[in-house]
């Protein structure tokens, strides 16, 4: 097992986008900590009308319900902008990682993966702004737009494409940023042909394509073989020294797809017992790997239970 599986793993480890995937969640986890936080407060997650006065919750899901009516559009609003928008961090965060690892100038490249997401993610229906596509609808796109768009931003700047020299006198912010508007003209146009073809040839667009080829992972995460799997190979790592991390960051923006899309029937009124998704990010370590990376929790139990230390 060693021979079939340390190779693999050791590449999953050492590949330096999954390392960026990996990280960029995590970077990111506080926004949809309080996004998930927003969401749950909008609503009483009971009917207070479905339970008899006498209950002991029923004064409490009343009052929830009636600071709900004030506050839950509010709320919803917060959920919109973190949890709801997670595509947009989560390609900042890409874009953070990937300068860092690429040494390019960090707020250039997250200004790179920012326009290029708003290119490809987002369009004008009606002269409104759809952010259909800024949650978990757009998490594969966000990915692979924001890798082409930095990386194609580092091949032109590390091969000084239309690059403009500039006398010492010239503030050194000023030669860096001005230096590289011609790579930044060549993404973002390369961004706007892209939205071109697929819009004009292929009569779709980049995030509903990689939403129907990331739909089947999508479900097949969301069923026992796809976690169990999930959860064997990730627990295999350790053995040959991989963290999970790596590993998990294949199947995470599925995870976070499926959580997204639960948040969004939840916040239009879908009861928690009907929600579409079982298995997301939340499931996965709550439950499956609960007690962190490796489930350790049954190892702290059986410490407890040892004779010696």
């Amino acid at each position: 097992m060693e021979k079939l599986f340390a190779p693999l793993a050791a590449k999953l480890a050492g590949n330096l986008y999954l390392q960026v995937i990996a990280t960029s969640f995590m970077t990111i986890l506080p926004l949809i900590l309080i996004g998930s936080f927003a969401l749950i407060l909008s609503q009483p997650i009971v009917d207070y009308h479905l339970l008899s006065s006498t209950d002991v919750f029923y004064p409490v899901m009343k009052g929830w319900a009636q600071a709900a009516e004030v506050y839950g559009s509010h709320l919803n609003f917060l959920f919109g902008v973190t949890l709801g928008s997670q595509g947009i961090y989560l390609s900042l965060a890409i874009a953070y990682n990937l300068a860092q690892k690429r040494q390019m100038n960090v707020f250039l490249t997250m200004l790179v993966a920012l326009v290029s997401f708003l290119v490809v993610n987002s369009q004008y229906v009606e002269w409104n702004w759809d952010t259909a596509y800024f949650g978990g609808t757009g998490l594969f796109s966000a990915i692979i737009t924001t890798f082409v768009a930095v990386e194609l931003y580092h091949l032109l700047v590390k091969k000084q494409v239309g690059y403009i020299a500039f006398p010492d006198t010239v503030p050194a912010s000023l030669k860096e940023s001005i230096g590289a508007l011609v790579p930044l003209a060549v993404v973002f146009l390369t961004m706007v042909l892209i939205r071109l073809i697929f819009a004009e040839v292929f009569s779709t667009s980049v995030p509903r394509l990689m939403m129907m080829i990331g739909q089947p992972l999508n479900l097949a995460v969301d069923s026992v073989f796809g976690v169990s799997l999930a959860s064997v190979v990730s627990q295999l790592g350790w053995w040959f020294g991989i963290h999970s991390s790596a590993i998990l960051s294949v199947v995470m923006p599925s995870f976070d797809a499926n959580i997204l899309e639960n948040a969004a029937a939840y916040a239009a009124g879908t009861p928690l017992t009907e929600l579409p998704r079982i298995v997301t990010s939340s499931f996965y370590f709550n439950f499956v790997a609960i007690g962190g990376g490796g489930a350790t929790l049954g190892l702290v139990l059986l410490m407890l239970r040892s004779k010696s230390i």
